[in-house]
């Protein structure tokens, strides 16, 4: 009971700002303001990973990745809505994909979910003619999130590459 009193008065001294002169300073270099402390049994953590898609660019209980059938280092590209191709496992579960074009400043220049429709293991996926045109001589780097399920989930796979848009001249050039 003593100690509690002692406890409740010093507590009203540190609050009305009476602090006696028995308590040391903090900045006293008898009294360090830190300790090291070391927990025992502290050494190295665990082996760590990654977050997000553990198991590759699969979706759940398939064996076969999903693949990007695009460049991944500046790809270019002479269309306004270009198409991203896309190979899928055999009897992929994705029948969904959410698309999206960012600029070089990462500033969402597009972004859709468009309809999975696989031809022998391929899709396309093309910016609709509502979406805005790629600017000429702009790169982007475009992303896919195959949707596994009915939902966008946190393991969905996801592929990445970057297209610049050419003029059309230049292709016109290159074809002659």
């Amino acid at each position: 009971m003593k100690q509690l009193l002692h406890l409740a008065a010093a507590a009203l001294l540190i609050a009305a700002g009476n602090f006696p002169a028995t308590l040391p300073a903090i900045a006293d270099p008898q009294f360090p303001v830190y300790q090291a402390f070391d927990p025992p049994g502290s050494g190295a953590p665990p082996e760590t990973h990654g977050a997000g898609s553990r198991d590759g660019q699969r979706c759940p209980n398939q064996e076969e990745p999903v693949r990007s059938l695009m460049p991944i280092d500046r790809g270019i590209t002479f269309s306004d809505r270009p198409t991203v191709v896309i190979a899928l496992p055999e009897n992929s579960p994705v029948r969904q994909a959410v698309l999206t074009f960012r600029d070089e400043q990462e500033q969402i220049h597009t972004q859709i979910t468009l309809p999975v429709i696989a031809k022998q293991g391929i899709a396309r996926l093309q910016l609709p003619a509502s979406t805005p045109p790629l600017a000429v001589g702009r790169a982007y780097r475009w992303s896919v999130v195959m949707i596994c399920g009915d939902t966008v989930q946190p393991d969905d796979p996801i592929l990445t590459g970057w297209l610049q848009r050419l003029p059309k001249k230049l292709a016109a050039r290159r074809s002659a």
